[in-house]
């Protein structure tokens, strides 16, 4: 299915009956993280990931700018795509839909591909990876290139302040 590239979506304030929870992965605690579960599609069956909020995620704000972040990001193939989300803000309930990696970390692909083949990962990959990373990164800063006049004023950049 091709990519939304665009902000188009709005945010509900209920869970979608789209989704079923087929594994509860709970919660490794700080940050926005109120839970990870592995859900599925009622229709295809395909396999996603949902992270909810806790609810100091919505006294603080941030739920609301991370669905508006990754909603800016979809268009990006080295992102995580935003498939679906929700925000109740008088109940502090909510939590976003994203596609499922079936790879895994990247961190866990170069300890498999270290264990199963003895030796380093071959230049080429780390090229292909360093890549895909800067270009991530150039549009989470700049947005799709060739930029249109039009949207760059549109466009806010995405930066993370460490604490």
């Amino acid at each position: 299915m091709p990519r939304n590239t665009r902000n188009e979506s709005k945010t509900r304030d209920t869970r979608s009956s789209r989704w079923v929870t087929k594994i509860e992965k709970g919660s490794n605690g700080g940050g926005l993280n109120g839970g990870i579960n592995i859900v599925a599609d009622r229709q295809t069956g395909k396999a996603y990931v949902e992270k909810v909020f806790p609810a100091a995620g919505f006294r603080n704000g941030l739920a609301q700018r991370e669905v508006e972040i990754m909603m800016q990001l979809r268009g990006h193939q080295s992102i995580i795509y935003l498939e679906d989300a929700y925000l109740d803000h008088r109940r502090m309930r909510g939590s976003v839909v994203m596609e499922y990696c079936t790879m895994g970390s990247l961190d866990k692909l170069i300890d498999r591909h270290r264990n199963a083949n003895k030796r380093p990962i071959g230049e080429h990959y780390l090229w292909k990876w360093f890549i895909q990373i800067a270009s991530a990164l150039q549009y989470c800063h700049f947005g799709p290139y060739p930029r249109d006049p039009k949207e760059v004023a549109k466009w806010n950049p995405v930066f993370h302040r460490g604490e």
